[in-house]
C-alpha cells in the first residue's frame, strides 16, 4: 500500500477529491488549495518511475488566472500526455506533456 500526499498539503485543501491515472502518470486535485487565492485550487502531477518504486511528485499546476473560489481541479482527466482540468467557475484548461503548459 502506498500513501500519496501533496508536498505542501495543508488542512482543508481537499487533496484527492479528483484523481485521474493513465499509464505511469497520476494527477491529483487539491480543490481548495490557497496558493493563489482562497480555494483557487491546484493539481499535482506524479510519475511512477518503475513498477517497484513509489509514486514521485513532479509538479504542482495552478490555474494561470486563479481567483478565490475557482476550485481548480473540480474535475480531472488524463490520457496519452494530455491533462484536462476544470474548475467550479466553469473554466476547462488543457495541458500537454504533463508539464502544466497550456495547449
Amino acid at each position: 500500500m502506498t500513501f500519496i500526499v501533496a508536498p505542501d498539503s495543508s488542512a482543508g485543501d481537499k487533496f484527492g477529491n479528483s484523481i485521474s491515472i493513465y499509464d505511469n502518470h497520476l494527477i491529483i486535485a487539491a480543490r481548495h488549495d490557497d496558493d493563489i487565492a482562497s480555494d483557487a485550487g491546484a493539481v499535482h502531477v506524479y510519475v511512477l518511475p518503475s513498477n517497484v518504486e513509489p509514486w514521485k511528485w513532479v509538479q504542482k499546476v495552478l490555474h494561470p488566472e486563479g481567483l478565490s473560489g475557482d476550485v481548480f481541479g473540480w474535475s480531472t482527466s488524463i490520457y496519452d500526455g494530455e491533462v484536462v482540468v476544470s474548475s467550479q467557475s466553469g473554466d476547462v484548461l488543457v495541458y500537454g506533456d504533463y508539464t502544466g503548459e497550456r495547449r
